[in-house]
């Protein structure tokens, strides 16, 4: 469906000429010039609902915030905050792959365990409950010589910037593929 193809800033999908349902996805990766990112918290009325806890994204509950608070400390610069962010979950979640029902942040902060869907609905949480906004884009990613599905998180940093907290770096490459967000 050619509506729910997604280029943006980082992708652009192109419909592939007599080919009604078939798209050529291409994605140039950059790294973010962090002396561009936004102050913490960001109060953009277009960005809110972006900010907005929901039943998976529980930003409000106490747990979550007082992580977040924790990992973030007194970082006012968005990039940076995202940066500790990630670098925490990646240290402290432990992949579990027969986890199967999607879960609440709250939940997977309990347990710190889960598949790349809990890693991204974790780092969405915790960015929301310091003023980040965020979301979560599913699509492919190429690893290994094949494409898998997959979930990580953008946060709006100054501009929408991927974050994998599966990965042990900050910048998200040109493997990531986005089908929706």
């Amino acid at each position: 469906d050619a509506e729910m193809a997604i280029s943006d800033t980082r992708q652009r999908a192109e419909p592939i000429d007599g080919e009604s349902d078939s798209f050529r996805f291409t994605v140039a990766a950059s790294d973010f010039d962090v002396a561009k990112s936004s102050r913490l918290p960001i109060e953009d009325e277009k960005l809110k609902s972006c900010l907005e806890p929901t039943p998976y994204l529980d930003s409000d509950v106490s747990a979550v915030r007082e992580q977040a608070r924790e990992i973030v400390g007194d970082e006012t610069d968005a990039y940076r905050a995202c940066a500790k962010i990630r670098k925490w979950i990646h240290a402290n979640m432990h992949t579990r792959a027969d986890i199967g029902i999607t879960r609440s942040a709250s939940d997977v902060l309990k347990s710190r365990e889960g598949v790349c869907r809990d890693y991204g609905i974790l780092f969405a949480a915790l960015a929301r409950s310091v003023g980040i906004p965020s979301r979560i884009a599913t699509g492919l990613i190429y690893t290994d010589g094949a494409f898998y599905y997959h979930v990580w998180t953008e946060c709006y940093v100054g501009e929408w910037v991927p974050f994998d907290a599966t990965l042990p770096t900050d910048f998200v490459d040109a493997t990531h593929i986005k089908l929706a967000e």
